[in-house]
């Protein structure tokens, strides 16, 4: 939790320096180095939980749809940088993880007043959990359907 704020520390420090000489980052005017851009949308992606327009819109504001689109571009033509955008996926992929566990174990929450409540575990997370990761045990959702066919045969004998 420190380094994404810290990352979005930085993330707005760059994005001041921009909006301190007049605009947002222009892709196009500024004829930023590729390299550059790039360490600019990892450390956004990261603020943005890898939401790629989001993390634009932070980098590049009004510009932010060309910074997708380079986005988009690098993804698929550079493998170092698709490789990081894929730690930040993964970077993300734990977090969630960590709190779907907060939840099927109960967590403790402090309320407004001072108390400690206790949350019970959630018993839907507990089910999805199962269903997804313990297949093997038998963890399995069936679906059972039944098919009522119907059908009608005329016979004609004889030409008539």
């Amino acid at each position: 939790m420190e380094q994404d704020e810290e990352r979005k520390k930085a993330l707005k420090r760059k994005r001041a320096e921009s909006v301190n000489r007049g605009r947002a980052i222009d892709i196009e005017k500024d004829k930023m180095r590729a390299e550059d851009l790039q360490e600019m949308m990892i450390e956004a992606l990261y603020a943005a939980r890898g939401v790629a327009s989001d993390a634009a819109r932070m980098v590049a504001g009004k510009d932010w749809q060309n910074l997708r689109r380079y986005h988009g571009l690098w993804l698929a033509n550079n493998p170092e940088y698709a490789e990081r955008v894929k730690e930040v996926k993964e970077s993300v992929i734990d977090i969630v993880e960590n709190k779907m566990f907060q939840l099927i174990n109960g967590v403790s929450v402090e309320g407004k007043d001072g108390e400690i409540y206790g949350k019970e575990p959630n018993g839907g997370m507990i089910q999805f959990y199962l269903r997804n990761k313990a297949r093997n045990r038998g963890y399995i959702e069936k679906t059972e359907s039944e098919q009522t066919v119907k059908s009608e045969v005329t016979v004609q004998i004889g030409g008539e």
